[in-house]
């Protein structure tokens, strides 16, 4: 009885919220580099005050979908398009743009800095993942100092319908849980020779 005891308390502690560290840790892909700060996390649902010229459509979803109101007076977002980020690497690559941002997340503003507007995108990606975990009514973003940048500008992923077919349904679900961790294209397989 006593080995049952210690096996699901050992258990309970397992489950419960993870820490900060362990929702950092398991960003994917992996920002490039992550800096935690001690601060108070940044709460939500509460009124958000967006500052955003880019009008990025998913990172007003990421603060509704997580109860905030968007109006002004609140809590405050704000996007800064720049010219270049210190220590982002970049290259050329046809039809791809510089993915690189930077964000900072304290108790009461979220900062994001990108040179185009898929920096931004990314950033609300990170957002979001940051955000998943909590409880009802307790849901919260980490303080923390993340710069970022694509290692690989073109991640992929390729599905072949003409041998194992999907619905269109479940094929838009796959491709909306892939683009949440940053996969940028999608190459759909529809036939095979034979057919």
């Amino acid at each position: 009885m006593k080995k049952l005891l210690t096996a699901m308390f050992i258990a309970m502690v397992a489950l419960l919220p993870s820490t900060v560290q362990a929702k950092v840790t398991h960003l994917l892909p992996k920002p490039h580099v992550v800096t935690e700060t001690k601060g108070t996390p940044f709460a939500l649902n509460r009124t958000v005050t967006i500052n955003d010229a880019t009008g990025c459509a998913l990172l007003r979803s990421v603060f509704t979908t997580n109860g905030c109101e968007i109006a002004d007076g609140g809590a405050t977002v704000n996007v800064q398009m720049v010219s270049s980020i210190d220590g982002a690497y970049d290259y050329e690559l046809a039809g791809f743009d510089n993915e690189s941002y930077t964000l900072t997340v304290t108790s009461d503003a979220i900062n994001i800095t990108a040179v185009k507007p898929i920096g931004v995108i990314r950033a609300a990606q990170t957002l979001a993942q940051l955000a998943e975990g909590y409880s009802k009514g307790a849901e919260a973003i980490e303080s923390v100092e993340i710069k970022d940048w694509a290692a690989f500008k073109l991640r992929g992923y390729m599905h072949d319908v003409g041998r194992s077919f999907i619905s269109a349904d479940e094929l838009k679900k796959q491709i909306k849980l892939l683009s949440r961790f940053k996969v940028n294209c999608f190459h759909w397989h529809f036939t095979e020779n034979q057919a």
